[in-house]
């Protein structure tokens, strides 16, 4: 029984793990007259990101992302994520101001999760609670 329910925790602990990170980049190497942009999106996703057409990210799996040496002025950020479980995928474009002695922040708003994803996982709830009882 023992087993078991070591095997139930360990499934239930790897299924609803995450392995996003909080990433920093930095956008150029001279830092003087730079600031920097935090995105921070409402949920951990597979994201790409790009800055004034600069790849800076490219499907990393994050919670949110800080660019530093960034220079003073307005800048295009582009921001995709895409999953089977959205509901629609993200593709969007921000114009974000960086000003002296201030850091930029933006919330990123991802998508919904789609019935697939909720199905996934209470399937894999019951599958372990199957192992744990069998």
């Amino acid at each position: 029984m023992k087993n078991k329910i070591t095997i139930y925790v360990a499934i239930i602990s790897i299924a609803f793990t995450s392995c996003a990170k909080k990433l920093v980049v930095t956008f150029q190497e001279n830092s003087k007259n730079t600031g920097s942009i935090k995105l921070i999106p409402t949920k951990k996703n597979t994201a790409s990101i790009v800055l004034n057409e600069k790849v800076l990210v490219q499907e990393q799996r994050i919670k949110s992302v800080k660019i530093k040496n960034v220079p003073y002025g307005d800048h295009k950020i582009n921001y995709q994520t895409e999953s089977v479980f959205y509901v629609n995928n993200l593709d969007t474009n921000y114009i974000v101001k960086v000003g002296e002695n201030s850091d930029a922040e933006k919330a990123v708003k991802i998508p919904k999760y789609n019935k697939w994803y909720y199905i996934m996982n209470v399937g894999i709830s019951i599958l372990s609670l199957l192992i744990l009882i069998l």
